[in-house]
């Protein structure tokens, strides 16, 4: 999921339609309704249920948009102007804690080119450098520490949003 999704589920549920959802966020209803689906897919639970005057959120809808207002907001401090996804902020903070692009590459399964081209693009999104890179490993730089600091937030109300969708599925809450 990531931060532009959120804000299309957020409209969804104000407006009540995804029509009128799709015109506030100037996207055409079937990009919102694949961008739904692919959310619900995701997180394996479905969001809205449809009723004769338009889409209320379900239980678990309900959990994703409170998580959402909270993740949101610590989005948007976030610098730059950069839409964030989870897979994103789960790979600059696997390459803090590996200390390395390479070593976050094989604990990500991802190729270790494509994790370095990831990681310079949002330096050259954000204007400054995340980590130092030598032939020893990746440390972080000071600003880049603070801004990991600030992610390791959002990555926590992810990871508590996860939770407690979680516990929907294992039928321990909701009905």
């Amino acid at each position: 999921m990531n931060q532009q999704q959120l804000i299309f589920i957020r409209e969804i549920a104000r407006t009540g339609t995804i029509r009128g959802a799709a015109a506030c966020v100037d996207r055409t209803p079937s990009a919102l309704t694949r961008g739904l689906k692919s959310v619900e897919n995701e997180l394996g639970c479905q969001l809205f249920r449809r009723i004769r005057g338009g889409m209320v959120p379900t239980p678990e809808g309900e959990t994703v948009l409170s998580w959402g207002e909270k993740i949101a907001e610590s989005l948007e401090k976030l610098p730059g102007d950069r839409q964030w996804s989870e897979n994103e902020i789960r790979y600059l903070l696997c390459i803090r804690e590996n200390e390395s692009i390479t070593g976050a590459a094989e604990t990500l399964f991802i190729a270790q080119p494509s994790l370095s081209q990831v990681l310079k693009e949002i330096e050259n999104d954000l204007d400054f450098e995340i980590f130092k890179r030598d032939r020893s490993g990746a440390m972080e730089t000071e600003q880049g520490r603070l801004f990991l600091d600030q992610l390791e937030e959002v990555w926590k109300l992810w990871k508590a949003m996860k939770d407690e969708l979680g516990e929907f599925k294992e039928l321990k809450k909701g009905t």
